[in-house]
């Protein structure tokens, strides 16, 4: 198994791109997309359900956040 590398987010990262949401106590993701980038932060869509109803987390919640592109995925 290859070690993790790391990647510059800037290398991967784009607007619009795809991306899933879960929140730390959810073993589901949530699709979403990115909206805005800024030096250290990324503003994501309102993630929706499968029924396509937003999911809202509060403020401070841990999300975890998967961006797919064509050759794997990157998690934070």
């Amino acid at each position: 198994m290859k070690r993790a590398e790391i990647v510059k987010a800037n290398k991967v990262l784009r607007f619009g791109q795809r991306a899933q949401v879960s929140l730390m106590d959810d073993t589901r993701f949530y699709n979403s997309r990115i909206e805005d980038m800024k030096d250290n932060y990324m503003v994501l869509a309102m993630p929706v359900d499968d029924k396509h109803r937003p999911l809202i987390p509060e403020v401070g919640t841990n999300v975890i956040c998967k961006v797919l592109d064509e050759r794997c995925f990157y998690t934070t």
